[in-house]
């Protein structure tokens, strides 16, 4: 190893080859030699993210090793903590809002974990973005941390322990007074807390606060001057003065998400007209939400225009007439319609601007109708009929024969889980993707 190759590289290049390892390769260096050990020390520099990744600890997927303790935690933050601007060790959360409880592409902490806090706080002062959820969180830890971390601007909280007090909690969001984004799930706040964050935060997302209180949320969102991404997940009911509140700030307001309202009540007319407010929306996702209804869709596509992206997913109310509304007056590039039982695609035919487009579950759906969107459709890009029951050989000839027209872009059509059988592709623009395997089901997250 003395005399080897390697060795003629000097330091700088060393450095460059270093910055780009896991943290388990990083640490391996440094038994290397001493040089070794100063270069990558030295490398940590450039390592300004954390989080509990198996990529970014370099471990294998296949690796029966799925777990960090704090001696190790405290080992690797004393040597990166101070260059270190995101910590994310946040479990992630599930389409529907929940907290995912396995994860086989994250490590795990154990050990004293109440102490994780006090470990960031002591070796990462310059934090900027901050990830975290159960079992690391204690409200004396918090209190420190934010203190010391006087930089954070992204902030993002899990807890289902009920033992949060509101003004505690609001302290320690009046003490974030650089902070831009906020996501937080916590069982028991009624929402009171939310009013002691910066008037200028842009984005807020509720997600489960399923005890939270329409009045403090209306009065906390009032007095936000500059709000440009705002998410309600599971709210326990919707009213008319949360609306008004959402529409006073239809000027900055870009991204909105209501979703998970499982309630009996309908979305009057009133409260219809006050949706109509949202013109410069370009987000709309009303996922597994009730209270939608084909009048609520027709006020949005009248008024809405500027809209791209809408997830209507389980709105069970919504049929072919809300359809209708999108398709005839609006210009959708991405549109998200799984499991719509009462819709046949129809319309679909007539959205010439879609790009993305999904609607599993959606099993009255025709195979004429999906024919004529990829037919009428030029720039689409992905389509996803899985769970449907189909002729999807049909399909999947008439996506063959239009794609072969185009000249760079492909069409990833998912077909899991139908009757496909294998046919010949002659198009090299159309990649036909069984996502009923594992490997499928990762790629279809990747590319949406």
């Amino acid at each position: 190893m003395a005399n080897g190759p390697i060795q003629r590289l000097n330091d700088d290049c060393l450095f460059h080859i270093f910055q780009y390892l896991s943290i388990v390769d990083r640490i391996k260096l440094e038994r290397v030699c001493k040089r070794w050990q100063a270069v990558s020390l030295e490398s940590w520099r450039t390592f300004k993210k954390f989080d509990l990744s198996r990529t970014t600890w370099g471990l294998p997927a296949t690796d029966k090793f799925s777990y960090i303790d704090t001696h190790v935690l405290k080992k690797v933050l004393t040597r990166c903590g101070r260059f270190l601007l995101d910590f994310d060790i946040c479990k992630p959360f599930n389409e529907d809002g929940t907290i995912s409880r396995k994860d086989q592409t994250k490590l795990h902490i154990i050990g004293a974990t109440g102490n994780v806090l006090s470990i960031i706080e002591a070796t990462c002062p310059n934090l900027e973005t901050i990830y975290i959820s159960d079992p690391c969180v204690n409200l004396l830890g918090l209190h420190s941390l934010v203190s010391r971390c006087q930089n954070i601007s992204k902030f993002c909280l899990v807890s289902k322990k009920w033992i949060w007090y509101e003004e505690d909690l609001g302290n320690i969001f009046s003490s974030l007074n650089k902070l831009k984004y906020l996501k937080i799930s916590c069982n028991n706040i009624t929402g009171k807390c939310l009013s002691q964050l910066p008037d200028d935060i842009e984005e807020i997302h509720l997600m489960r606060m399923v005890h939270s209180s329409c009045r403090h949320v209306s009065d906390a969102i009032n007095k936000f001057g500059n709000l440009k991404s705002l998410t309600i997940d599971a709210y326990p009911y919707i009213e008319s003065d949360l609306l008004k509140s959402i529409a006073s700030h239809s000027e900055t307001l870009r991204n909105l998400r209501l979703s998970g309202y499982v309630g009996i009540d309908r979305m009057t007319e009133p409260e219809i007209r006050v949706l109509s407010k949202f013109e410069n929306l370009e987000v709309l996702d009303f996922r597994s939400n009730c209270y939608i209804t084909n009048e609520a869709l027709a006020a949005l596509a009248t008024s809405c225009k500027k809209v791209n992206y809408i997830n209507i997913s389980y709105c069970f109310d919504i049929s072919e007439k809300g359809i209708f509304h999108l398709a005839s007056k609006m210009e959708l590039e991405n549109l998200i319609a799984n499991g719509l039982t009462k819709i046949t695609g129809e319309n679909f035919g007539k959205m010439y601007s879609l790009k993305n487009l999904e609607c599993r579950n959606c099993h009255r759906l025709k195979e004429e109708n999906l024919c004529n969107l990829i037919r009428g459709a030029p720039d689409l890009e992905l389509l996803d009929i899985s769970w449907n029951k189909l002729n999807v050989n049909n399909i999947i000839y008439v996506a063959d024969e239009a794609t072969k027209r185009r000249t760079n872009l492909i069409l990833k059509l998912f077909v899991g889980h139908t009757n496909r059988k294998t046919i010949e592709i002659s198009s090299p623009f159309l990649n036909v993707i069984d996502s009923s395997s594992d490997e499928s089901c990762r790629e279809i997250l990747n590319s949406i």
